[in-house]
């Protein structure tokens, strides 16, 4: 009798124990890992950044800087503690004011889960010296946003100094991908329709 119930608390103890583990391994849910659109550390230990940002000017220094520019970037971004994640890129850039290409340090504060500040400082090149490419945006889903950016170039040989403010939304993601290559072909296919590179 004795040993029938040495026998019946061991079982019973066996399941509970087996009971408990599949449920703290449920409730843990999937572990992070390395994601190809933004999410927070819930989700992704990291993530690439593949983006593309059409805007206009707000503010120059030189009217001759006005108009449009486009931005490419390319990336990635690791998710740390506080809802703060941490990167780097390198963009290239096509505007009235300057071409401009180089590195950004890119940062992210997650707001929610599908929303993110971010911040990122950049050097510019395309002049004979460096300059400052730096934007602050928001981000829907790391799909879509707004964003601001400022282009400060140094006075060269035979171009003046010159600081542009511009407006624009940014693509992120596959929507990133595919507005970088849709947006130059759409535009390639009208100066050829309109004889605009004769």
């Amino acid at each position: 009798m004795l040993a029938w119930l040495t026998a019946s608390c061991s079982m019973s103890t066996s399941l509970l124990a087996q009971q408990d583990s599949s449920h703290r391994s449920q409730s843990a849910g999937p572990r992070p890992h390395f994601c190809f659109r933004g999410s927070p550390r819930q989700t992704c230990s990291g993530f690439m950044l593949t983006e593309f940002t059409i805007g206009h000017s707000l503010a120059a220094s030189s009217h001759t800087d006005r108009g449009a520019i486009l931005i490419w970037e390319l990336g990635a971004m690791g998710n740390g503690r506080r809802h703060l994640a941490v990167g780097l890129s390198v963009f290239g850039s096509v505007s009235d004011q300057e071409d401009t290409y180089g590195p950004r340090l890119r940062l992210r504060y997650w707001v929610s889960p599908e929303v993110g500040v971010d911040f990122g400082p950049g050097l510019a090149f395309g002049r004979s010296k460096p300059g400052f490419n730096g934007q602050l945006g928001i981000s829907a889903g790391d799909r879509i946003g707004v964003v601001l950016t400022l282009q400060a170039l140094p006075a060269s040989l035979y171009e003046p100094g010159s600081r542009v403010l511009f407006g624009g939304i940014r693509l992120g993601s596959g929507f990133g991908v595919v507005g970088g290559i849709a947006v130059p072909l759409i535009g390639l296919i009208y100066l050829l329709s309109c004889n605009c590179l004769d």
